[in-house]
């Protein structure tokens, strides 16, 4: 039998409260990770955005001209 692989990952670092009250390494490092995530995701929306914005009037130029 085949092992059924989860969707989502755990997490390697369970976090808890005390990590949290504490400030402790482990409660930064994840929160900086985090903050990377984010980062990279902003700059992936705009530029989705973007090129999407282009695509759009791409359309609306050539459309134009048809009629």
């Amino acid at each position: 039998m085949s092992q059924e692989v989860p969707l989502v990952s755990s997490p390697t670092n369970i976090l808890t409260i005390q990590d949290v009250v504490l400030d402790s390494p482990v409660w930064r490092a994840n929160v900086l990770h985090l903050e990377d995530q984010i980062d990279q995701f902003e700059k992936w929306t705009d530029g989705f955005i973007r090129a999407l914005k282009n695509y759009i009037d791409a359309l609306i130029s050539k459309t134009c001209l048809k009629y």
